[in-house]
């Protein structure tokens, strides 16, 4: 099956135990594609923890060998258009 998520909830162990063992496509919804633009349209959170995580998920993929996939995903607004 496929989950979506913005990336911000995302820990190691969470990883470990539900995306990495159980989900076929992760699909991360990012707002923005620097700090600026993601932070002033995803308010209260921070665009490096995003990226930390997107990170880990995908060193925890390679080091696990799971099939998951991971995609990245944007929809387009007047605000991250540019």
């Amino acid at each position: 099956f496929c989950v979506t998520s913005n990336g911000t909830p995302l820990g190691v162990e969470r990883l470990r135990r539900l995306v990495l063992r159980h989900v076929g496509t992760l699909t991360l919804s990012l707002d923005g594609a620097t700090a600026e633009t993601f932070e002033k349209i995803r308010r209260g959170a921070r665009f490096e923890k995003v990226l930390r995580n997107v990170r880990t998920l995908i060193e925890e993929k390679r080091s696990s060998g799971s099939d998951t996939r991971i995609v990245a995903h944007m929809t387009l607004m007047r605000a991250n258009i540019d």
